[in-house]
């Protein structure tokens, strides 16, 4: 007698990706966690900004947002919006 086994269909993650949210979500929600997400980005953006690609990095903070509310509005560079109204 044979048995016949029909292959599982690929669920698009397999269980090692399925079991390493739970711990990531939990580091990156302690304060070391975020220390952490920061400096990593405050190093690409060194890296970045040092880089041959300058250009495109000076790019991003000249990029101009508005917000709008009928015919009312302000307008400013990304860069403006960071150090005037976030900082």
């Amino acid at each position: 007698m044979s048995v016949t086994t029909e292959a599982m269909p690929y669920g698009g993650r397999t269980a090692w990706a399925r079991n390493l949210a739970a711990p990531v979500r939990s580091f990156l929600s302690t304060e070391s966690g975020g220390a952490f997400v920061m400096l990593g980005a405050a190093i690409a953006a060194l890296l970045w900004a040092n880089s041959p690609w300058w250009h495109t990095y000076e790019s991003v903070w000249t990029t101009e947002l508005s917000i709008h509310i009928g015919a009312t509005g302000i307008a400013a560079d990304l860069r403006t919006w960071v150090n005037e109204g976030l900082m």
